[in-house]
């Protein structure tokens, strides 16, 4: 941190000096200005202290501005997987990635509203995609993101009823076991996370 201070001993030297002036002044002597001038020069001598004081503080760092949101640290971010080529129509398999992509793109730039919506388009859209086990477990992700955790519990369902094969499974099991933590279902959570 970065103080700005005088030095020690120039502090000392110029409060010892006004004291001293303050002691020794001739207009001590007479009862009725020293009466009147007392409080004047106490106040002038309390307030070069006070600065004095104020000027050896450290300087706080300014305090950081809030953010968005943040996800839910054991909610990880997707990996836009990779369609191999050759696989399927061509111009199909292409606009899927592309809508996929643009979904992601809206949910890792923190607008979450839109990327659940980009999501639940694609899964109207290509109900039969490689891709829409991604887009449920992504639906899950961004509405336990917006903490409406009621939402993301049907999308871990559909994605472990549709596809029980997937590599997406034990994301959905923990996504959905934190879901269900949240809304006190503790015993279908156990079952989840285990």
């Amino acid at each position: 941190m970065d103080t700005v201070c005088i030095p020690k001993l120039y502090r000392h030297v110029a409060a010892r000096a006004l004291a001293h002036r303050l002691q020794s002044h001739a207009v001590w002597d007479e009862p009725s200005i020293a009466c009147g001038l007392l409080p004047l020069w106490l106040v002038l001598f309390c307030t070069i202290m006070g600065l004095l004081m104020v000027s050896c503080q450290p300087m706080r760092p300014p305090s950081p501005q809030p953010s968005a949101p943040m996800e839910p640290r054991l909610l990880p971010t997707l990996q836009v997987p990779h369609t191999p080529p050759g696989t399927g129509p061509t111009a199909s398999r292409a606009e899927q990635q592309a809508a996929f992509t643009a979904a992601e793109a809206l949910r890792t730039s923190n607008q979450p509203l839109q990327a659940r919506q980009a999501f639940a388009n694609f899964v109207r859209r290509y109900p039969d995609s490689d891709l829409t086990d991604d887009a449920l477990l992504a639906l899950g992700h961004v509405s336990a993101t917006l903490e409406q955790y009621a939402q993301a519990v049907p999308y871990y369902r559909s994605l472990l009823e549709r596809f029980p094969r997937s590599e997406r499974v034990p994301e959905a099991h923990l996504g959905l076991g934190v879901a269900l933590y949240h809304r006190q279902d503790y015993a279908n959570s156990l079952v989840e996370l285990r």
